[in-house]
């Protein structure tokens, strides 16, 4: 009896201990399925997130720029419409804006699926005389065949073919406003008895505007200057000393 007790205990100890091993076996299957099928599910999901219009650039705005076309500067960037927003990042833009020779800075941003690229270029003061070289605001000079994307023309520079003075002139412009810029169509170099590296500036309006270089900033307040002058009389003089304004008419002045 005792002997029939011990083989019915041992086999019993045998099928609890094959009910444990299936129960872990089940347990060891099912958490493999769960994991494979949140890894799926979640693969799924991501797949439709990555597709959808809400993670793809819908716009590329530009801004800042002034000489350098909208599209010159999107097509450097790399970016297009439908790319991965999460994709882009300043980072990696870096050596693309080191390639384009008139940008000083630029930063893209992203927000939502618009992708902003503000520029910063180095402004040009315009072409020299009997050159194939622009004179830029920060004093350097460069090819004008390797800068091919202007919205608008050049200033003509005359004159000004002396390195030293060239400086001197884009020193003399750096408080000037673009939007003033904007319509000075030529810059000449003119003498007095006093000075002989006055400045002529000629103007879209067709004015003539005289000064030094240290006059130039007085270029910002031409439009209120303008009021208090006659307007017949088209040769303007600029004195920086008293930051005072005459003008005269032009005969025996061009």
């Amino acid at each position: 009896m005792e002997q029939k007790d011990a083989i019915s205990s041992v086999t019993e100890s045998l099928k609890a201990r094959k009910r444990q091993k299936r129960q872990k076996l089940l347990r060891i299957y099912m958490w493999r399925f769960f994991i494979l099928s949140l890894i799926a599910s979640t693969t799924v999901a991501l797949h439709q997130v990555d597709v959808s219009s809400y993670t793809r650039v819908s716009d590329i705005i530009v801004s800042g720029h002034q000489s350098l076309n909208s599209s010159s500067i999107i097509e450097r960037s790399g970016v297009k419409p439908g790319q991965r927003v999460w994709l882009i990042h300043d980072f990696f833009q870096r050596q693309r804006w080191s390639q384009m020779p008139l940008i000083r800075k630029a930063k893209v941003m992203t927000k939502g699926t618009m992708v902003l690229i503000s520029i910063e270029e180095h402004r040009i003061l315009g072409q020299l005389q009997n050159s194939q070289h622009v004179l830029l605001q920060n004093g350097q000079t460069m090819d004008q065949e390797s800068l091919n994307l202007y919205l608008r023309a050049n200033t003509l520079i005359v004159g000004f073919e002396d390195a030293v003075l060239q400086e001197k002139l884009a020193k003399s412009f750096e408080k000037v406003h673009d939007g003033v810029m904007m319509y000075i169509s030529e810059i000449h170099r003119t003498s007095v008895s006093y000075d002989d590296a006055m400045i002529m500036l000629l103007l879209d309006d067709g004015n003539r505007v005289y000064t030094d270089f240290a006059g130039i900033e007085l270029m910002n307040e031409y439009r209120l200057i303008l009021n208090h002058l006659k307007p017949e009389n088209k040769c303007i003089w600029l004195d920086a000393l008293t930051r005072a304004a005459s003008s005269v008419p032009c005969d025996g002045n061009d």
